[in-house]
């Protein structure tokens, strides 16, 4: 298990530019805690990846169903972030909707993606 969390941390790294990663750092600390403070509780989606060869398989949808079925079930919001209009598009695809656009340092935008019960 830890080999592989290593190997994907590795291809994360190796995917995406230096640059992107230093301005994405300080929106990781828990950037979710000012929006839902009113919420009892919600899952957060930190990472998802699917592999050059396998992305437009519905994968994505595979991966996502259990952390959108876990939030469905306690009745509590679904969040992410992710950094392309495109992806903005897949996700939406999966049944989630844009609730926020964060302007990055440097250039670019961040996009908080929601699915409610």
């Amino acid at each position: 298990m830890v080999r592989v969390f290593f190997h994907m941390a590795w291809r994360f790294l190796r995917e995406i530019p230096f640059r992107s990663l230093k301005k994405l750092l300080p929106l990781m600390s828990n950037p979710y805690e000012k929006l839902y403070q009113k919420e009892p509780d919600y899952v957060v989606i930190s990472m998802v990846a699917v592999r050059r060869e396998f992305q437009g398989q519905g994968f994505l949808h595979v991966l996502l169903e259990e952390p959108l079925c876990i939030a469905r079930e306690r009745k509590i919001p679904c969040v992410l972030d992710t950094d392309t209009e495109l992806k903005v598009k897949k996700y939406v695809s999966c049944g989630m909707k844009k609730t926020a656009e964060t302007p990055i340092k440097g250039g670019g935008t961040m996009y908080t993606m929601e699915s409610r019960a």
